[in-house]
């Protein structure tokens, strides 16, 4: 069943809402940041994803280049490069 969940980023310059099945499938990373944060993440489809607050995106060098980071780091600026005028 999907649902509308709400989620942010750690220092809390970029909040989202996404709607999902977590009965379709849950995904858990086994590095050691992730592990440590206890990450369990979902696929989900652009489209299901809306960003509500952004300000800023950092990330710290050594994770820059890991897939995840650079997915994310891209379909953010998307989204904020359409809806630029809207932001700010």
């Amino acid at each position: 069943m999907l649902k509308i969940y709400h989620g942010r980023c750690h220092c809390g310059g970029v909040e989202l809402t996404a709607e999902f099945d977590l009965d379709a499938g849950t995904e858990k990373c086994n590095c050691t940041y992730c592990r440590r944060v206890r990450l369990w993440s979902v696929r989900t489809a652009p489209e299901q994803v809306s960003v509500t607050r952004s300000f800023w995106l950092v990330t710290h060098q050594d994770v820059q280049d890991f897939v995840r980071v650079r997915h994310l780091s891209d379909f953010l600026f998307d989204i904020v490069s359409k809806e630029r005028d809207r932001l700010l």
